[in-house]
């Protein structure tokens, strides 16, 4: 028997959020902040979960290790 297909993740965390002025990525969201709170739920559903970033790439990266 073959294994479940698998479902990839793909979060969008590229924008420049002019108008927010942080990236809203890193908002504060309970304990955590909705980039984390959106890898938590999403990576037991999906394989392989891609972030992609863009303006705000190297806040990101050190807020949110891989």
């Amino acid at each position: 028997m073959n294994p479940p297909p698998s479902t990839a993740g793909l979060i969008l965390a590229g924008g420049a959020s002019r108008r927010m002025g942080q990236p809203k990525a890193l908002l504060p969201l309970g304990a955590s902040t909705f980039l984390t709170t959106l890898t938590q739920t999403l990576a037991p559903l999906c394989d392989p979960l891609l972030i992609v970033t863009g303006f705000h790439h190297d806040a990101i990266a050190a807020a949110h290790p891989t």
